[in-house]
């Protein structure tokens, strides 16, 4: 038995021109198809990535095997807690998280945030959850351009209890995925 994520690579990829970008590329996807030609049953995590799955069985392998949908649920631990309680002087935040990927759509997040009104931005920081300090430049400089920079915070690799507190304390969670 075999859980499918997803299976368009192109999209899940960053591209970039180097030879590790191809190799990698192109040996996930020997590993996909040959998993795929081989497992007798799938897991797929919704209806559309069933679709894709089926569709891509019928093409490469001639044949339609058992697929079951069971959606992803979050580790009990981030569940809603009480534990997190906003103090009175918590500044209320949107918050949105994916650096490695242009599919997770950071830019257009903070050039919609850009046109809230000043009222709003006051009231409402966006936290903005990344891996490393690596994107801050890039999402620094466009905030710098949009002129929202001192109503952004990054959270550099926070810790997974700081991760949930993050979640449990956000006004609303916004991933606009391009994909």
């Amino acid at each position: 038995v075999t859980s499918v994520h997803d299976l368009i690579l192109d999209q899940i990829y960053p591209k970039t021109e180097t030879l590790g970008y191809y190799l990698h590329k192109y040996y996930a996807q020997f590993l996909r198809n040959r998993t795929l030609h081989n497992s007798c049953a799938y897991i797929a995590v919704s209806n559309s990535t069933k679709r894709q799955l089926s569709a891509f069985l019928e093409k490469n392998c001639n044949s339609k095997k058992n697929i079951k949908v069971i959606y992803e649920a979050p580790h009990p631990k981030f569940s809603i807690s009480t534990s997190f309680k906003k103090a009175e002087a918590d500044l209320q935040y949107f918050m949105c998280m994916g650096d490695f990927s242009p599919r997770k759509n950071i830019p257009r997040v903070m050039e919609a945030y850009s046109e809230l009104s000043s009222e709003i931005k006051k009231g409402y920081k966006l936290k903005i959850v990344i891996s490393s300090s690596i994107p801050k430049n890039e999402f620094g400089g466009i905030a710098k351009r949009l002129r929202i920079q001192k109503y952004i915070n990054f959270e550099e690799a926070p810790s997974l209890t700081k991760l949930i507190e993050l979640y449990n304390k956000a006004t609303a969670f916004i991933y606009p995925s391009l994909y």
